[in-house]
């Protein structure tokens, strides 16, 4: 006979692992509290920071989920960061303290103060912004070679063993390899440690003169010697050494990383983790009808060497923010920031993401992004995705890009803060198509403010892209690339019913690179393949404001009486009542996109998103 009995398990800093869980005797440790949690069992964690991994030990059941939540009026922190204490200032003013763990170089990171300080680099950073990283100019004379002003004093072997962090200039990704070896301002990396893509690579068909002329940049780190500022700290064999901020006379409340994971949910189901700050360590939830809700991630993820540019997470496992696996997992008005890659990576099949803010992401010049997507059937409604240091949505190329998925509601804004060619929504060789034909649909978002290099367009299809139904968007100020831009070959895609002004027009960017990359040569097989339907769409040029409600208002509906704009088209299972040009239905109440946005239950009924989503 099975027990409907639910325990209330209570954990505290201040607690003991020999008390019985209660309120008036909790555990310490949440692991002692996982392994006490049944199926419908909730343990309250109380105010203080666990140094610690939660590790749910069992799954729980479809109605009898195990719940971690914060007490009431508690607000509890989960680190993967342990104190460091014990400081000393030496002689030379700089301050050292012992410790007994290291995660690698380009993967410690000292926090004090909870603000993260700076890795000893050359040359020096000015600013502690997560996206300024103060480069100096390079150029490529050979494959394994980079040359520039900011090295040339330093004597024969001076840089050696020192790691190098920049790009090439065409900035897609970022790089990073070892010095092996320097002399006359020539720094020769280790061709073993170059990571992919290397700089060359993009010039099998680019311009090599660029790549001697100069256009890169990058700094070094690894070396004791760059630890010459204030603010700086070097690793070392059991010892981390840092130079004091500006104006900090004392070492106060100092900590680094230590752990990789602040949340590891391994092959768990039916488990809710609610209300809780995570820090300094990564969040991975694999398996099925999980839930991540009302919490804070704040620098889950760093790193400053990888093995690979071109994937969302450098080709290290905890480089993401929060990494979902399985099916039917939901994170909803979470609040994920300040990753070294990804925000949020999602896998499998039909997991949601829902009134969350995913910002200040990928500044470690990877292909992360506030959201990458693989698998199939995902859903991702009424978010504020913005500031990455390349794409803000990004759908995953690769056997995992199954199709199918939903991206509605959402406010994106803000790419290319490190990278160069970035969109605000971007794909590259991918079918949108599902299985059961269901195509990946970019509806009713707000796309806007990208930057002012080229390409960087709002929505980019990028080359061999099909199967996409991208309609009802509201996208501007994107000033020196196309509102939508869809590169050449492409096939099934459809361009319908938005609204676009302060950019250049939808499809007026195309780039044909067939046969390059081809993903799939039974499929692209024809360089003239360019089958896009482009209707019922708004361009306004920079007159928004002549036809649209109130747009500095972010109120982007036609203004009564603007007749000249209808149209006599109707797209089925698109057009929402009678046919309309532009982002907005008329008749209906105006819908609004991002974490806080709000949409009529017509529109929504209309979508097949149930009132069961807690919109």
């Amino acid at each position: 006979m099975s027990s409907c009995y639910s325990a209330e398990i209570y954990v505290s800093p201040a607690g003991s692992d020999s008390g019985t869980g209660t309120v008036n005797r909790p555990y310490r440790t949440l692991a002692k509290a996982s392994a006490h949690a049944k199926p419908g069992d909730t343990v309250y964690l109380e105010t203080g920071t666990y140094r610690e991994t939660l590790a749910p030990t069992l799954s729980g059941k479809a109605g009898a989920p195990i719940t971690f939540v914060a007490a009431q009026n508690a607000k509890p922190i989960i680190s993967g960061c342990d104190v460091i204490d014990g400081w000393t200032k030496n002689s030379d003013g700089q301050w050292a303290a012992s410790v007994d763990w290291d995660l690698g170089l380009g993967k410690n990171q000292v926090f004090l103060n909870g603000i993260p300080l700076i890795e000893a680099r050359y040359p020096n950073k000015a600013t502690y912004s997560l996206f300024e990283h103060d480069l100096s100019p390079i150029r490529f004379p050979e494959r394994e070679v980079i040359t520039g002003e900011a090295f040339e004093s330093g004597k024969g072997g001076y840089w050696e063993g020192a790691y190098f962090f920049g790009h090439g200039y065409e900035a897609w990704a970022y790089q990073c390899a070892r010095v092996a070896s320097s002399k006359n301002g020539e720094l020769h990396f280790d061709l073993g440690s170059l990571s992919y893509p290397w700089f060359e690579k993009p010039m099998n068909w680019g311009d090599p003169v660029r790549l001697k002329q100069g256009d890169g940049a990058g700094f070094l780190y690894g070396l004791p010697a760059f630890l010459d500022a204030p603010g700086e700290w070097f690793w070392d064999e059991g010892e981390v050494r840092l130079i004091a901020p500006n104006r900090v006379s004392q070492i106060g409340k100092s900590e680094a990383r230590r752990r990789i994971w602040s949340l590891d949910i391994r092959q768990q189901d039916h488990i809710v983790v609610r209300g809780i700050q995570f820090t300094g360590g990564a969040i991975s939830i694999q398996g099925n009808h999980n839930i991540l809700e009302n919490c804070h991630g704040i620098y889950l993820s760093h790193f400053l060497n990888f093995d690979n540019g071109y994937v969302f997470d450098g080709g290290h496992v905890e480089g993401v923010g929060v990494r979902v696996k399985g099916e039917n997992n939901i994170i909803r008005s979470c609040l994920i920031e300040k990753t070294a890659a990804g925000g949020v990576a999602l896998f499998g099949k039909a997991n949601q993401v829902i009134r969350s803010v995913i910002q200040d992401v990928g500044y470690a010049g990877t292909y992360g992004a506030c959201i990458n997507i693989s698998g199939e059937k995902h859903k991702v409604f009424f978010n504020t995705l913005r500031r990455a240091g390349r794409d803000c949505l990004h759908l995953n190329t690769g056997a995992m890009a199954k199709g199918g998925h939903s991206i509605m509601f959402n406010d994106i804004s803000h790419p290319g803060m490190v990278c160069m060619d970035a969109g605000i929504f971007y794909t590259f060789g991918t079918n949108g198509k599902a299985e059961d034909g269901t195509l990946t649909r970019i509806a009713y978002n707000w796309v806007h403010d990208s930057q002012d290099h080229l390409p960087s367009p709002g929505i980019y299809l990028d080359n061999y892209c099909c199967n996409y139904l991208v309609d009802h968007n509201v996208v501007w100020n994107v000033p020196e690339d196309a509102a939508i831009r869809i590169n050449a070959p492409s096939k099934g895609n459809q361009i319908v019913h938005n609204t676009v002004f302060n950019t250049k027009p939808i499809g007026s960017r195309i780039h044909n690179v067939f046969p390059r990359y081809n993903p799939d040569e039974d499929v692209w097989n024809n360089k003239e393949t360019y089958d896009v339907v482009l209707m019922n769409n708004l361009d306004l040029e920079e007159y928004a404001e002549k036809f649209l409600t109130d747009p500095d208002s972010l109120i982007f509906s036609l203004k009564l009486g603007v007749e000249a704009r209808k149209s006599d088209e109707y797209v089925e299972g698109v057009t929402f009542g009678r046919s309309y040009l532009g982002a907005y239905p008329p008749g209906i109440a105006a819908w609004t996109a991002g974490h806080k946005g709000v949409a009529g239950q017509a529109l929504l009924e209309s979508l097949g998103i149930a009132p069961l989503d807690r919109f």
